[in-house]
């Protein structure tokens, strides 16, 4: 063989011998499938294979197959092959490969076939049909293609509708196929016991399968839904939300979920959204129903494949009781797997969370969690052989392809239910370790997007392992929120020890941020791994944290000492002494984390290595672990120096500007904030609050709780001036009106500490100081 150089037309001669070409790979066209399960599937007939990759988002990579059947032939051993019309260009996962990655094949043609007309000059309009107002009337929809159905951008004009009918328990919709519709598919609103079972749709525009208002009891189960694609922004119905499609999408409950199928969506499976209110048929609304209130129903058996934004996505779930997911899959979705946004109480039992390009299991201002048989999958080799060239762009290299985080944890507790952020059992992380351009999956990980106030720089979500396994070396990216966000008293319970990266243990241990004062009372000593953590084995902690005032406390560190002479320096955590606005703010306090083992322990504030105090401290324990041999409340004794209480009030004549002075607005300083100015009697420094929105806006000091202690009984007298201005014009109050419009200003005492169950308690002492007039 000879071929030329274009470079400079030279010919060279090449010879080749013992060549052989054997198949490796390449385009599939025959499916092997149980006999029975395709019984009645005749040659012609449509058929859809759903995809076994991540969502593509460029029409020359398809989201699935779409053919017909040229052949049947059977196996006579339980099998049937199916020939396809057109071969398949993408990769195709068979059950045999991977039973939890498996593309389904579906029937999509009926004998009985409703198909839309178009209007003129109007290609997505087409026909729907609807039931409306018949209470207690049975219907059954069973085996009807409905292709080319709903009319686009149009309220209640759906392929197919029950609406505003009250209890129809019987009803039956199921075995249909929707092909092409231009706006969802099954919607049911103002419905209740309705059976949806067993029906497919592919190439739908909007949600797929709507369950709507005042819908409940109804039963999904069975349908399988392929390429849900949302309305552009300008084609949605005001009200609606079908520009943000689910294949499945619910606003009421309780419904039951089981055993369905979201594939390919261009952005979520499953969605649940739930409001604080009710809106009725005539579109008016109703706070009498708060439906985030309301009990979940049952969520068994669900999977969501190859989804573009999320597979499961709930938001407020607050009912209070247990909400509970079992058996979910979350596979290959490109975002997030599985998300829960603003929930309490949460079980989520014996489910896969596998290969989201982004975040496996992400549960967002979510508390009480338990999390049990469960695996949670990073990317496998597999997968990353078939999302490279051709078929796909390469994984962890693209804002759709990041390196995976298998389960990202809360920074906070959000609602303080026990305290308990949480429990994970019999749960087992793997395929996260990676050279290359996965190198930065981690098995778990922690959102440090959602952090405010004075804990912003702080961790306090309880999270407790049992009988958990993280296969390989890399564990949790405790470095990422101590680089960015100042985060370096992260604390896990490793309850029974079984997470141990040195081996499997009967002894409780810790994974701690990797910093001197989290490792220097651990029983055994520490060990240092990646992305800094630290294992520290036998060893139990509980964390408190001391709240102090803010201004006064910018020099001060923490030391702890141990009855054995142990000693540790903890520093504080706090963000705002560069922001001249919320290091004002009262609510925003320095603070002190300390987790301890059990033992006897004094604390003490300290400048320099001189005891001194912060005007207060205010002690907030955290959740209970449900390990033994961690401090207790009444081990730590907080040392107090000696106080000088002649005159309580800091900075009184203000001539250092708002020095130790607070305002009570959290927000911007549009809505409040103060300023030392040189107007004060005779020109003096004042502090102005300007911009006030509230009749409780005021400026107010954190008093030496020592001095108030010291001096039971005895007599303060509080004085002060002030001047109110309504803009740039002096205002008159009145003293003798409870309108806080016209009101003169008082003095309000307020005394805060923690109860026993961990809740701040507030007590306000309302009019210490008045004003006097003539």
């Amino acid at each position: 063989m000879s071929f030329n150089n274009h470079r400079d037309g030279a010919k060279y001669n090449v010879d080749y011998d013992d060549i052989s070409i054997r198949y490796h790979e390449g385009y599939v066209s025959d499916l092997v499938v149980n006999t029975d399960d395709v019984s009645c599937w005749g040659e012609e007939s449509d058929v859809h294979v759903t995809s076994s990759i991540f969502y593509s988002t460029v029409s020359e990579k398809a989201n699935g197959i779409s053919s017909h059947i040229a052949a049947k032939m059977d196996n006579y051993d339980g099998t049937t092959t199916i020939r396809l019309s057109e071969a398949s260009t993408l990769p195709i996962i068979t059950v045999k490969e991977n039973e939890d990655y498996a593309a389904e094949i579906v029937l999509m043609s009926r004998n009985v076939k409703i198909e839309g007309d178009v209007d003129d000059g109007e290609d997505r309009k087409g026909g729907y049909l609807q039931v409306i107002h018949t209470p207690e009337t049975v219907q059954m929809v069973q085996g009807v293609e409905f292709f080319n159905m709903g009319r686009r951008s149009e309220r209640d004009r759906y392929p197919l509708q029950l609406a505003y009918s009250g209890d129809l328990e019987g009803t039956l919709i199921s075995r249909n196929s929707f092909r092409q519709s231009n706006q969802r598919c099954i919607s049911i609103e103002g419905t209740s016991n309705v059976t949806v079972s067993e029906n497919t749709a592919h190439k739908t525009v909007g949600h797929c399968i709507y369950v709507g208002f005042q819908s409940q009891y109804n039963l999904i189960t069975k349908n399988l839904v392929s390429e849900t694609s949302s309305l552009g922004w300008h084609d949605r119905i005001n009200g609606e939300n079908d520009n943000y499609a689910g294949a499945f999408l619910n606003w009421f409950h309780p419904n039951d979920y089981i055993s369905n199928i979201a594939v390919a969506g261009d952005r979520n499976g499953f969605l649940f959204e739930n409001n604080y209110q009710i809106r009725f048929e005539d579109g008016t609304w109703d706070r009498g129903i708060n439906i985030r209130k309301m009990k979940f129903g049952n969520f068994i058996d669900n999977v969501a494949r190859s989804n573009h934004y999320h597979g499961f996505h709930f938001n407020y779930l607050e009912s209070g009781s247990e909400t509970k997911f079992t058996g979910s899959k979350a596979i290959k979705n490109r975002d997030r797997g599985f998300y829960v946004y603003a929930a309490d109480n949460v079980t989520i039992e014996d489910s896969l969370f596998a290969e989201s390009s982004t975040i496996g299991l992400d549960l967002r201002w979510t508390d009480n969690v338990r999390i049990s048989e469960a695996t949670i999958r990073g990317f496998t080799d597999e997968t990353k052989k078939l999302v490279s060239p051709p078929y796909f762009n390469k994984p962890c290299i693209s804002r759709y392809y990041n390196a995976p985080v298998g389960y990202r944890s809360m920074m906070h507790i959000w609602r303080g239910h026990n305290d308990i952020g949480a429990n994970l059992t019999n749960v087992l992380f793997t395929d996260f370790d990676h050279s290359g351009p996965c190198e930065e999956a981690i098995p778990i990980g922690f959102n440090t997007n959602d952090m405010h106030g004075s804990s912003s720089e702080h961790f306090n979500y309880l999270m407790m392992l049992q009988n958990v396994t993280i296969d390989g070396n890399k564990i949790m990216d405790a470095e990422h929120p101590a680089t960015e966000k100042g985060v370096r008293d992260i604390v896990i319970h490793d309850i029974d020890g079984s997470t141990n990266p040195l081996g499997g243990s009967s002894q409780p241990g810790m994974f701690v941020s990797n910093v001197p004062w989290l490792r220097a009372f651990a029983g055994q000593p520490c060990q240092q791994h990646r992305h800094g953590i630290s294992y520290c084995p036998n060893s139990c902690y509980r964390t408190v944290s001391f709240l102090v005032d803010q201004i006064s406390s910018k020099d001060l560190d923490l030391r702890i000492t141990r009855e054995d002479g142990k000693q540790a320096i903890v520093p504080f955590a706090y963000k705002y002494d560069d922001d001249p606005h919320f290091i004002n703010y009262y609510g925003y306090r320095r603070r002190f984390s300390v987790s301890l083992p059990e033992g006897i322990y004094q604390a003490e504030f300290i400048s320099n290595l001189q005891p001194t105090w912060p005007q207060f401290a205010l002690l907030d324990w955290e959740g209970i672990p449900s390990c033994e041999g961690h401090v207790s409340e009444s081990n730590i004794a907080l040392i107090e120096p000696p106080a000088d209480c002649h005159e309580i009030i800091i900075n009184g004549d203000m001539e250092r500007g708002t020095y130790q002075w607070y305002h009570r607005n959290g927000w911007q300083t549009s809505h409040g904030a103060i300023v030392a100015v040189e107007e004060g009697i005779d020109g003096s420094t004042a502090v102005r609050y300007y911009n006030r929105t509230n009749g409780y806006h005021g400026i107010g000091q954190n008093l030496d709780t020592r001095c108030i202690r010291q001096n039971v009984n005895e007599f303060y007298e509080i004085e002060l001036y002030y001047r109110l201005e309504n803009g740039t014009t002096p205002f008159i109050c009145d003293p003798f009106t409870n309108s806080w419009e016209t009101r003169c200003p008082f003095v309000t005492w307020m005394e805060q500490g923690y109860d026993s169950d961990g809740n701040l308690d507030t007590r306000y002492i309302h009019r210490k100081a008045e004003t006097i007039v003539p």
